[in-house]
């Protein structure tokens, strides 16, 4: 605190000396004559050294004392670097509030691990200066600049003043990086495989669970490489895109080949009974068959039954991302009616093709004679099924817990050639100011005349 205020109290020492030799040429503007002051740029000249020396020992104490400052004042850059960051989010969709930064949630912890003796959370906060790195309010009326970075710095005060400032700084990074990636990070339960139960059910259910499960598996991937298609996993080589093909061809080749041969065989657990299920299962997928083309009927008569005259183009101005106006096609009554349309031969081609592949199912497994070969085949089909996406499921949680770690924040250290350009232009920027006021002082300094006109007044 005492380096602080020395560090601004030479730092407004040049603005004092302007502000007195203003007054003094208030006071005494009469001695600003162009005869005086050559006289006294003479006398200025032949203590040239001297000034040197004063302007030197300024610039020297000032940037010791500038240095001195920032040691005890410590800060760096924290860089928020997911895609949400940008629109204000935290990775998982909530809103971002820089209040969370100092939450005592993450200052308990900072003290804790730091062993500070009779300091609270409060006495922390306090310490902790967290401001954007950029101030721009906005980029333009549509699009407003949200900060993506902030610059954290510890400023010692009376409650702070004997702790180490670095130490409690790299500290509070490290414990603010653990807790975000905990609190924001995806949760990759979701990746987790868990065939438990698997066991008892039919084969044909067998290959809709795994399939689901890919499914699943999938989309996450797909997500993921959405949002960082380049990304390279160092422990499994692996990147989204490769994982999301590895389930994609999982699905589309060993689980169809295992489907095909349990339909092949006509395999069943419990043949009459599954041929039973499947054909229940049919006449539910009846009755919403028979809904929805029902609901495809209404929605025609009423998409003819709508005025012609309403249902004309309407526009409506609207401006594009880049503030720009275009007048923009808007959604009405008629249009709504004929996508509810269209998504109901949607429902309907997916009903039929259900009901067809549940019909031959059936089919099949009335007319199948059980084989244990078939059966022990089907087993070691389902053993390698499970193993494959154990290993996918595997690679997909450490390839996303390695990504998550490394991308949410950076954490950086003032540049030491930023600093030395920062400090190295402040010093000039004083230095000048400071020799601008002691030469505005002396140039209206009073004269005593010798014999030569010369004057003898020291600096």
């Amino acid at each position: 605190m005492i380096i602080s205020r020395v560090n601004d109290l030479v730092m407004l020492l040049p603005v004092l000396v302007g502000v007195v030799a203003i007054l003094r040429y208030c006071l005494y503007g009469g001695r600003y004559t162009v005869k005086n002051m050559r006289l006294n740029a003479k006398r200025i000249k032949k203590r040239a050294i001297l000034l040197l020396a004063v302007l030197a020992a300024y610039a020297a104490c000032w940037s010791v004392t500038w240095v001195a400052d920032f040691r005890q004042n410590p800060y760096c850059v924290v860089s928020f670097n997911y895609p949400a960051a940008s629109q204000g989010l935290n990775p998982n969709g909530t809103k971002f509030t820089v209040s969370e930064m100092t939450g005592d949630e993450i200052l308990g912890p900072v003290i804790e691990r730091s062993g500070l003796v009779g300091i609270s959370t409060e006495d922390l906060r306090g310490s902790l200066e967290i401001r954007p790195v950029r101030h721009d309010e906005e980029v333009s009326l549509e699009q407003p600049y949200i900060n993506t970075e902030y610059t954290v710095q510890f400023k010692k005060n009376k409650d702070t003043a004997s702790v180490d400032a670095e130490a409690v700084l790299s500290t509070y990074v490290s414990v603010f990086e653990n807790w975000f990636s905990n609190e924001y990070s995806r949760k990759t339960s979701l990746l987790t495989m868990d065939f438990e139960g698997l066991s008892e059910a039919d084969y044909l259910d067998i290959g809709k669970i795994l399939d689901s499960k890919a499914s699943t598996l999938q989309s996450f991937m797909s997500g993921c490489r959405e949002e960082n298609s380049s990304y390279q996993s160092v422990k499994t080589g692996e990147s989204f895109g490769s994982l999301e093909k590895k389930i994609s061809n999982f699905r589309e080749v060993a689980l169809e080949n295992y489907n095909a041969f349990v339909l092949e065989n006509g395999l069943s657990k419990s043949p009459e009974q599954y041929a039973g299920k499947l054909n229940y299962d049919n006449q539910l997928l009846n009755v919403d068959y028979l809904k929805n083309q029902s609901y495809y009927q209404i929605y025609l008569e009423a998409i003819n039954m709508y005025d012609r005259d309403m249902a004309s183009v309407v526009l409506i101005p609207t401006r594009d991302e880049t503030g720009e106006f275009y007048m923009s096609r808007t959604k009405i009554g008629v249009d709504n009616f004929s996508s509810q349309a269209n998504q109901a031969i949607e429902n309907l081609k997916e009903l039929s093709s259900e009901i067809e592949d549940n019909s031959y199912a059936a089919v099949q497994i009335e007319n199948s004679v059980q084989s244990e070969e078939a059966a022990s085949k089907a087993e070691e089909m389902i053993e390698s099924l499970k193993s494959q996406l154990m290993s996918l499921s595997e690679a997909a949680i450490e390839t996303v817990t390695e990504y998550d770690s490394e991308s949410y924040l950076a954490v950086n250290g003032p540049d030491v050639l930023d600093m030395v350009k920062e400090c190295g232009f402040k010093c000039l920027i004083l230095t000048g100011v400071l020799l601008a006021a002691v030469l505005a002082w002396n140039l209206g300094a009073p004269l005593k005349e010798d014999d030569r006109g010369d004057s003898h007044e020291t600096v």
